[in-house]
């Protein structure tokens, strides 16, 4: 009798033992996502990248030594779960394409088109909504100052400065500069340059995402 109630003991025990392991397993499969990456770039993908929006950093390369060919398919399983990623993924030519804040929905499935195409080495440096911009002095004159500010913000007293004291920028020398999107949680920009007299150029409402060119010219001045 003693050894028969050792032996249910015992299977009890491990019953219980199996149920605690699915029970982790199912946990860490919740906290699990899958993503389906389909290609329709038009090119070979070599480099992908695919990490929560709310992370400072892209991680490792997903693809590993695979290469993604167009019209293919890949899936990727991230740990831990989240709602919104940013993808990017870089083709032979070194072409990026990159998509900012994809919502993870019923459908794990998100493609990468020419849509996406954003140049070439723009996605380097990656602080997680950054957008690069090429900014063109077509004046006729040397500025100054470089302005950059939100849609609404008040005055250009608290905008940001991209040109360092000192420092000008000539008629038609071209700078890059970035932009941290997420830090005001907008897209949408105002920039303004100033010359040596002082003149203002403006242009409102840019819609920053990516990366661009703004080509300024003596049409944006403001009098």
């Amino acid at each position: 009798m003693g050894g028969r109630r050792v032996r249910r003991t015992g299977i009890v025990q491990c019953l219980a033992s199996f149920a605690a392991f699915f029970a982790a397993v199912s946990v860490l499969h919740a906290q699990t996502a899958e993503i389906v990456v389909v290609n329709q770039t038009g090119a070979s993908i070599f480099l992908l990248y695919v990490s929560p929006s709310n992370s400072d950093s892209w991680g490792e390369d997903v693809l590993g030594r695979q290469v993604l060919p167009d019209g293919s398919v890949f899936r990727v399983r991230l740990s831990p779960a989240d709602e919104r990623y940013d993808i990017r993924a870089v083709d032979a030519a070194s072409n990026e394409y990159l998509i900012w804040g994809w919502v993870r929905g019923a459908d794990a499935r998100v493609s990468l088109t020419r849509e996406a195409y954003v140049g070439q080495g723009t996605a380097a440096l990656r602080s997680r909504a950054i957008s690069r911009v090429t900014i063109v002095n077509e004046t006729g004159y040397t500025v100054r100052a470089v302005h950059v500010r939100p849609v609404g913000a008040d005055g250009w007293e608290l905008a940001d400065q991209y040109l360092p004291d000192g420092q000008v920028m000539h008629f038609r020398e071209v700078m890059t500069i970035t932009i941290d999107t997420d830090r005001y949680e907008t897209l949408l920009f105002d920039a303004m340059l100033v010359d040596e007299d002082g003149d203002r150029y403006i242009m409102t409402g840019i819609e920053l995402e990516g990366s661009g060119e703004l080509v300024f010219t003596l049409e944006n001045m403001v009098r």
